[in-house]
Formats: C-alpha cells, sequence, structure tokens
C-alpha cells in the first residue's frame, strides 16, 4: 500500500523533523551509528511538504546531526515511485537526498526540495541518485560540496534513466562540483540547470560526464542542453564514455554557456578526453564521442582542451559555438582526434590573447581543418586583409609551424606562413 508523510502546516517550514541523537558520523551511509531523517524501505512513499533540519533539536544546535536527510535503502531493495516533493533538508552530514535502489528501480521524482549545509568538509552532495529512474527537476542545493551525483554501482546496465532540469545548485568547499554525472543511461537529458561556485580551491568541476552506458529504452545518447555553468575551474569535462552495451553513441552538448569569472592558470571551458584528465583519480579508459552546438565558454585559460589518452576522441561540430576571453581558443593534444568533416563550422573566437588554436603531438596529423566560416575577432578569413590574416596565422600553432601537425585552413585556397 502507498504511503504519504505529508506536513499538516502551511508550508514546508511549519512541521520539522530533528534528531534524537547526533550521528556519529562516518563516509558510508548506513555505516556505525547513523542518524538519518527519513529511511525509504518501500515503494509508493511520498515526503512532502516538511522539513528535515539537523539543528531542529535545541540540544543538538550546531554540527551535520543527520547522516543523510532522506535516504532509500538500507536493505537494498527496489523500491519504485518514491517522491519527495517541497521538502527542505539541512544541516546533513553526507547526502541530503540519496536515492540507491539496485538493479534499477523507476517512478523517482525528486522535485522542488531545497537542500542546504551538507557538510562541504566532508564532501556533503545535495542530492544522490543510482541505479534509479526518474525526473530531478526544480531543486536548490545550496552550500554543499557536489550539487548531484549519479552512478551505477552493481552493472552499467542499472545505469540511471534521468531527467535531471531546472535545478539550481551552489557548490563551496575545496574541490566542489556542480553536478557528477556518472553512469547515466541512454535518452537521460540534463538541461536547464544552473550550477556555481564561489570557491577557488583545488580542481572544481561544473557539469561532469563520463560512464554513460550507451544503452537506453528508445536513444542511446545522454543530451546535455542549455545549462549555466559558472566559476568552476574545469566547466564541462567529458571523457572515459565508452562503456558496454554497443556501439558508443554521440552524445549532445548544446546550448550551454560556460564562464568563469576569473582565468585560472590550468583552467578549460570544456575538456574532452578518453582518459582521466589527472584531477579525478580514475584509471579506467573509454573513448568520446560528442556534437557541440550553441555553446559558449568565457574567462578561460584554455577554451576547448581536447586530448587523446588512450582511446578516440571525436567531436562533431556544429553551428553558433563561441569561444572568448582566453588564453588559448583551442589546445589538441596527440593523436586520435576527429572533428567530424574536418570542420569547425562558424565557431568563434573572440578576445583571444593567444592561439587561437595550438595542436600539439601529432594532432591531426596529415588532416586540413576548415577554419573558412570561423570567425576571429569578428571576421572571416575571406573578409580579412593580407595583414589581417597574417596576425591571424601567427595565432595558430599547426603544419607551417611544426611537423606532424594538422593544418588548419583560415581562407579557401590560401595558405600563410610567417
Amino acid at each position: 500500500k502507498d504511503v504519504t508523510v505529508q506536513g499538516n502546516g502551511a508550508t514546508r517550514d511549519d512541521v520539522v523533523i530533528g534528531p534524537d541523537v547526533i550521528d556519529v558520523y562516518n563516509n558510508s551511509q548506513f555505516g556505525g551509528a547513523y542518524r538519518h531523517g527519513f529511511i525509504i524501505e518501500s515503494s509508493g512513499v511520498t515526503i512532502t511538504k516538511l522539513t528535515v533540519n539537523g539543528h531542529a533539536n535545541p540540544a543538538y544546535p550546531t554540527g551535520y546531526n543527520f547522516r543523510g536527510g532522506i535516504s532509500a535503502s538500507l536493505s537494498g531493495g527496489v523500491f519504485n515511485n518514491i517522491t519527495v516533493n517541497d521538502v527542505a533538508v539541512k544541516y546533513i552530514g553526507r547526502r541530503g537526498i540519496q536515492v540507491y535502489t539496485p538493479t534499477g528501480s523507476t517512478g523517482l521524482a525528486i522535485t522542488n526540495n531545497l537542500v542546504d549545509e551538507v557538510d562541504a568538509s566532508a564532501s556533503g552532495t545535495g542530492i544522490a541518485v543510482f541505479e534509479a529512474n526518474g525526473t530531478v527537476s526544480g531543486n536548490t542545493v545550496t552550500n554543499a560540496n557536489n550539487g548531484i551525483l549519479t552512478n551505477y554501482i552493481s552493472a552499467a546496465a542499472y545505469g540511471p534513466l534521468l531527467t535531471i532540469s531546472n535545478n539550481n545548485f551552489t557548490t563551496t568547499g575545496s574541490d566542489p562540483w556542480g553536478m557528477g554525472l556518472w553512469g547515466l543511461k541512454g535518452g537521460s537529458i540534463a538541461q536547464n540547470n544552473t550550477m556555481s561556485t564561489a570557491s577557488t580551491t583545488g580542481e572544481s568541476v561544473g557539469l561532469h560526464l563520463s560512464y554513460a552506458t550507451g544503452v537506453g529504452p528508445s536513444v542511446n545518447h545522454v543530451v546535455v542542453d542549455n545549462n549555466s555553468i559558472t566559476g568552476f575551474k574545469h566547466g564541462m569535462p567529458l571523457y572515459n564514455l565508452d562503456q558496454p552495451g554497443g556501439t558508443p553513441p554521440t552524445h549532445v552538448i548544446s546550448n550551454n554557456t560556460i564562464q568563469n569569472p576569473a582565468s585560472v592558470s590550468g583552467s578549460d571551458g570544456l575538456f574532452f578526453s578518453s582518459s582521466d584528465p589527472g584531477w579525478i583519480g580514475d584509471t579506467d579508459n573509454g573513448l568520446v564521442k560528442a556534437s557541440l552546438s550553441g555553446n559558449t565558454v568565457t574567462g578561460y585559460e584554455t577554451g576547448w582542451n581536447i586530448r587523446k589518452g588512450s582511446a578516440t576522441v571525436t567531436l562533431t561540430v556544429g553551428s553558433g559555438n563561441t569561444i572568448s576571453n582566453a588564453t588559448t581558443g583551442i589546445f589538441a593534444f596527440g593523436p586520435g582526434l576527429t572533428f567530424v568533416g574536418n570542420t569547425l563550422d562558424n565557431l568563434a573566437f573572440s578576445t583571444v590573447s593567444g592561439d587561437y588554436i595550438k595542436l600539439s603531438n601529432t594532432a591531426f596529423n596529415g588532416v586540413t581543418l576548415d577554419a573558412t566560416a570561423s570567425t576571429f575577432e569578428s571576421k572571416l578569413g575571406s573578409a580579412m586583409t593580407p595583414a589581417e590574416l597574417y596576425v591571424a596565422e601567427d595565432k595558430i600553432d599547426h603544419a607551417p609551424d611544426s611537423t606532424g601537425l594538422g593544418f588548419v585552413r583560415v581562407k579557401a585556397a590560401n595558405v600563410f606562413v610567417t
């Protein structure tokens, strides 16, 4: 039988759940002497219109006195149709809202909640979803180290199929992450989310996509569309997207705004690699395939950072991408890199202080990349004077500058050498 736990006040602030004793923290959801606001052990559970607050007991006015705000499940059962809606979760030690139902549940809805003050010093996470399928929408997470994390735990076949939309994640602490999207099933969508951090400590990450399973009920790719990412050292890294399940799909990366208020050494707006970029600690590898259109990257040391790693990286560059206020526009390192059709389409470079495009370590060797539709400081190559073309050439590091590199053409039927 379905169960609904609903506060009887006018708003969620009127009914507050507090801890009876202090949680004895360890870095697990149910290890040791734990305390949670709610533990869900059944299908058909709805929790709504109340607050879970680790400070609500006057005897414990400080600290993070719940390990988790709302958690499913302790027993490892598969529980369907779980809804958490219009709930506030505050002063939590590890995970604000976590749903882990091994081998995949359906009907999950985490909607319109506030998660605030999840211990950032202990990598606290606002929302975590493992092996559960459904919707995460309209939530606000503040003062946590991570906004949302997803993954499969037991096998890639149980990767979560999720629509993650219209959420606002504000993260803090050392190495904060906005959205850590591991293991998503094909058909998953991350759309219209906003994430930001003011932290300048460590390797902060805006939206991370890896280990996508490549299998979905109707399509195999993941869509990442119209998200706003501000202040993270690494705006959107994609790596190791070749997981078991068939032909690796081309994931769709579109209409995202990625901005860093101050260029930081080692920062990149979009990062693509088949291997761990070096600041995650993952030893697995897998190819990357993605299409890019309508993305705006501004304020980074490197706009697009593309590295082969141990497998290939294949990017389809569509229309409407921009890179601005960068030290380097595109940095491409190593063999095994492909722009489908060998084109950059109408990619726009503006206010790039160093190289517009820098190829390195045999990147695109033997390939001519078509940048004739691209603009450099608002000008097509076909519209530049000879003097301007030579200036542009000086800001492209390619075959004329070093053997073993590809050639970037900015004006049809012309080669410029300085």
